[in-house]
């Protein structure tokens, strides 16, 4: 499992780390960070990046990009940010990310959007059709 968060406040990235119980996170301060990483690194079949929309610009390209890009689709995505900061990402956006946490949002909700992000993905790797 690889974790990523894309975010400039290191008080998030440790609230990930903490509710996920794990040092094991990668944290970037911007989406081109994670994909520069993304392309040149050995990937995992569970990937999640969190993007902290408060503080990661271009939020909704990258995620456009993401799942449009046969190499990157695989990641789940999830945003984290206010009702307001979600809703401006757009309707064709919010259709395509994988989960969204309103903030302020507590390590054990970031605990429980990863585990079920999780059993979507390892049921998707056992039945292709789901």
């Amino acid at each position: 499992m690889s974790l990523y968060v894309v975010s400039g406040d290191p008080a998030f990235v440790e609230m990930v780390k903490a509710g996920l119980k794990t040092s094991q996170v990668k944290a970037f301060t911007t989406p081109a960070d994670l994909l520069n990483h993304l392309l040149g690194s050995n990937r995992s079949k569970f990937e999640v990046a969190f993007l902290e929309l408060a503080r990661t610009p271009d939020a909704a390209r990258f995620i456009e990009f993401a799942k449009t890009s046969s190499l990157l689709r695989g990641v789940q995505l999830l945003v984290v940010g206010t009702e307001e900061q979600i809703l401006a990402l757009g309707a064709a956006v919010l259709g395509i990310v994988d989960g969204m946490l309103r903030t302020p949002c507590s390590a054990t909700e970031i605990a429980l959007a990863t585990g079920h992000l999780r059993e979507r993905c390892e049921k998707r790797l056992a039945d292709p059709a789901v």
